[in-house]
Parts: C-alpha cells; structure tokens; sequence
C-alpha cells in the first residue's frame, strides 16, 4: 500500500510538470454567426407608451451634445436631432419662421420672365386730303324766299379776265324766275374793273348762276361789291328783290 501511494504521487507530480511546461495554446475565436432574426424597433403608438429611458450621461470630453438632448427609442440612444425652422425675410424687414401663417410662400424657382422690347406699333398711312382751295362755297345773303352763295373761285392773275361765280337758290316754294333780268351792278373799288352786269342763268327751278368778270390791277385780293337784283316766284305771285354783296377774290401772282 506504501509503495502504490508513492507511485501514485511521482505520476501526479510528472503530470503537473509537463502540463507547466508545454505551451499553452489559446481557443480560437468563435466565428460570428449571422443571425436571420429580424431586427425588432420598437416605435411609440398612441396606445403604447415609450419606455422609460435611463438617465442621460453626461457626453464624453470632445463630443458634441445636441441642443435637444439624445432621445432614447427603445433603450438605445438616436442621433437624430430636431431641424432648426426655416427663417425667411418678409416684406418689412423682420425675419418670420416659414412656419409661420404670415411667411410669404416659397420660391419656385422658375426663371424671371423679360418683357418683351417695346415695339412701336404699325403706322397706318393716312389717306392724302385733297387738295386746298382759296376757300370753299361761302354763304353771302340768306333771307326767307332765296340764299346766295359764293362758289369757289378760278385761278385768277393780275391783267387778265377773270370770274367770279354766284349762285342764287330759292327757298319755301319758289323758284328761280328766268324771265326776270337778273343783273350784277357792281360799285367802283380801287384797283378792280367790273365789266357789265353778269350773266345769268337758270340750271334748275331753283338754282339760278351769276357770272361777274372782272379784271385786277395787281395781285393780292380783288374786293367786289354791288347789287345782286333777282326774282323768285310761285304759281301765283312773284317777288323782286335787291342784295347787296361784298366778296373778295383772290388774285396770284403770274
């Protein structure tokens, strides 16, 4: 029994010596498994409430902390902070949150239109008046029974016969009498012969014409008076009449 006891304790203590010994060998790290189970987030519902998150810590020197503080969403810390509002100037200087009801509506960023150059418009040609004349028909005497006209007149020029044309329109139902001597008796005015007493003529029953020659002496305006002695009548009764006239002629130059 002595002997197996020795024995016994020389293996235990050979033992021990080699196992110091031999160099010890370190297990290999275990391989990270992929793991197929989906990744569970936990998201606050109205009839959930978010769990108590544990007191925040204090950040470590050199790390940022957000002006929010960290928000915890199922245990673990986000990084996600709260956007600053957008501040957009508004009509009268003062910078109103574009949140805000009075915040004037964003840019669309279509490019400014430019207004087109001016353009003059199209000139319509306007026609071409006719031609000037000394002076129209002018209205000399205008009395119940007839109206006497001056018609426009002729070129005229200083040495040479010229005209000058009256017309005689009778009025309230008369007409011009043909048989009466219509006559023209001019009074004398410097520088202007009058020769004869006209010629008359009935266009119409009721338009008679005078022609009165006369001559200038120079150019300028020939002045003509007189007598127009006339006759106008009815079926029953017939009326005389004297107008006394004062015209001017225009005389040019040759």
């Amino acid at each position: 029994m002595g002997r197996e006891r020795l024995a016994h304790a020389l293996l235990l203590a050979l033992t021990f010596v080699g196992c110091k010994g031999a160099p010890a060998t370190e297990a290999p790290p275990p391989s990270p498994t992929p793991s197929n189970a989906p990744t569970t987030v936990v998201v606050p519902t109205e009839n959930a409430p978010i769990a108590s998150a544990p007191p925040a810590t204090e950040p470590a020197p050199g790390t940022a902390a957000s002006d929010t503080g960290a928000q915890l969403i199922g245990g673990a810390p986000s990084t996600a902070t709260e956007p600053a509002p957008r501040v957009v100037p508004s009509r009268k200087g003062v910078r109103v949150p574009a949140d805000s009801p009075n915040a004037p509506p964003p840019a669309t960023g279509a490019a400014p239109t430019t207004p087109p150059p001016n353009v003059a418009p199209p000139q319509i040609p306007t026609p071409a008046a006719p031609p000037a004349t000394p002076f129209a028909t002018k209205v000399l005497v205008s009395q119940k029974l007839y109206r006497i006209e001056l018609a426009p007149p002729a070129p005229c020029k200083p040495a040479t016969s010229c005209q000058a044309t009256l017309v005689v329109h009778s009025l309230d139902g008369y007409k011009v009498n043909a048989e009466y001597p219509t006559k023209f008796v001019a009074t004398a005015s410097p520088g202007v012969t009058v020769n004869g007493t006209g010629s008359f003529a009935v266009s119409a029953k009721t338009v008679g014409t005078m022609t009165v020659a006369f001559r200038a002496a120079q150019a300028g305006t020939a002045r003509i008076a007189g007598a127009f002695k006339l006759s106008v009548c009815t079926d029953d009764i017939c009326e005389i009449a004297a107008a006394n006239l004062a015209f001017d002629m225009p005389v040019t130059a040759p």
